[in-house]
């Protein structure tokens, strides 16, 4: 009953083609910044997976990940290798205990021993380690070559995006697969030598 004359229907008229345009432009708008962000996280993940598989000691690794991970909007992670893993067969469960070997937040990162920090696997994280006075969202990423379990990540997430926890699975499980690898080659090396050095002894 408002709209009865002439010139009430051109004003409203002009409005809504005004909002129109004005949600046509921000929708726009958002959708580029959207697509800008997308391709600057592709752009620090290829990064990332590529230092990763260029590093074959596990420190280095721990290293890398507390640095870069932050410039993928994962303000907080929890990394934790298996105790004495075995080749995966359904429906086995995972090893009882594990060891975190990173762990950090908005706080920083936390000092861990360099043998790691040993808890029930069951915890996730091992006990008061974290923070109780926020509410938080984390995704739980499992670390596996193959049929061989190695660990599990604990993510802290603010986006709904969960995209790139696949890709940074797929990168941490491999680069650590083969920093394991060299590691254990370089323990059979060191006791190799150190039986050569006994038996050249008698």
């Amino acid at each position: 009953p408002y709209l009865q004359t002439s010139e009430t229907l051109f004003r409203v008229e002009t409005l809504r083609h005004q909002a129109r345009v004005l949600i046509g432009g921000m929708a726009q708008r958002a959708q580029v910044f959207w697509a800008s962000q997308a391709e600057q996280q592709y752009q620090v993940l290829r990064e990332i997976g590529a230092a990763l598989l260029s590093t074959f000691d596990v420190p280095q690794l721990m290293d890398m990940l507390a640095e870069e991970l932050p410039h993928l909007g994962i303000p907080g992670c929890y990394l934790s290798l298996y105790e004495n893993p075995t080749a995966y067969e359904y429906p086995q469960s995972a090893p009882a205990w594990s060891r975190l070997i990173l762990g950090y937040n908005e706080q920083g990162r936390l000092t861990i021993d360099a043998d790691g920090q040993r808890f029930p696997s069951s915890q996730l994280v091992p006990e008061g380690l974290l923070p109780q006075e926020k509410v938080f969202d984390m995704i739980l990423v499992p670390l596996y070559f193959r049929e061989k379990q190695l660990g599990f990540a604990l993510f802290e997430v603010v986006s709904r995006d969960k995209t790139p926890f696949e890709t940074l699975r797929i990168q941490i499980s491999t680069a650590l697969q083969g920093a394991l690898l060299v590691e254990a080659y370089k323990q059979a090396v060191d006791e190799l030598a150190a039986t050569n050095q006994e038996l050249e002894s008698f």
